[in-house]
């Protein structure tokens, strides 16, 4: 009888053994080990956030061949195109007149206030009268020379927007100018978070695909405002190029590595 007694006391402690094994929760099982380089994640679901892999040594973008300098350029004034002074291609100096209006009112009004101011000096007029012919001539003749579109800088005409007899309004794109001499990259897509290990003076490797080409670089500006491309949060970084190779043009494609050690 103390037999079978003892044999049921043994069989409930087993049973009762077992039911506490299979209640340990999944927070009891065993840790997972990390690797190196990695960074242990919580369960999805759980509000955890996906971190990136820790230890990268290098930023990189894609980019953009630009030139140093480029304008849009229009009149402050409307009328009549007269003349169209320059091609697609051409180099132009810094002052050079690129395209006329018809000036001959703006020519007459000028003949106008001067013969005035003539009179009016002649006549010995009050100093109040001759300052007024003054000021009108002045005005006659910044309006001739707004009928004078000229260049701001030394460039290349890379399009022209109008044609001789065309009528334009102030402000209308008449032609764009660049300075393809001086050709930079700058980054399309570096995002917010490889940002903030790019600082200006970093040296940088640009590679140009369609010239096979690797050309040094060197971080000249950060842009201080943030873009939004289709979602995503970026920052123009603007490379300077160091010998930049023969063939190489406005828009083409780059790829941008800056060493962050």
């Amino acid at each position: 009888m103390s037999n079978k007694v003892s044999g049921l006391v043994l069989l409930a402690l087993l049973l009762l053994l077992a039911g506490c094994r299979s209640q340990r929760t999944p927070e009891q099982a065993a840790p997972v080990a990390n690797t190196p380089g990695t960074t242990a994640l919580p369960a999805s679901g759980q509000g955890g956030v996906v971190l990136p892999p820790v230890g990268s040594t290098t930023v990189r973008a894609s980019g953009k061949v630009v030139p140093a300098r480029h304008a849009v350029l229009s009149f402050v004034t409307a009328g009549r195109v007269q003349q169209v002074a320059v091609e697609v291609g051409d180099r132009v100096e810094a002052g050079a007149v690129l395209v006329t209006l018809d000036d001959a009112a703006a020519a007459a009004a000028v003949s106008q206030a001067q013969a005035a101011l003539y009179r009016a000096q002649a006549q010995a007029q009050a100093a109040a009268e001759v300052a007024e012919a003054e000021a009108a001539l002045a005005r006659a003749q910044a309006e001739l020379a707004n009928t004078r579109l000229r260049a701001p800088f030394a460039g290349t005409v890379t399009s022209i927007h109008v044609s001789v007899g065309e009528v334009v309004q102030p402000g209308q794109p008449i032609l764009t100018l660049a300075d393809l001499d001086h050709l930079q990259v700058e980054t399309t897509d570096l995002s917010e978070r490889d940002v903030a290990r790019v600082t200006v003076g970093q040296a940088a490797t640009v590679f140009v695909e369609a010239l096979n080409t690797e050309i040094p670089a060197r971080v000249v500006r950060i842009a201080p405002e943030a873009t939004v491309i289709g979602g995503d949060v970026v920052y123009p970084v603007l490379l300077e190029l160091e010998n930049p190779p023969p063939g190489l043009r406005w828009g083409m494609s780059a790829d941008v590595t800056i060493p962050t050690d």
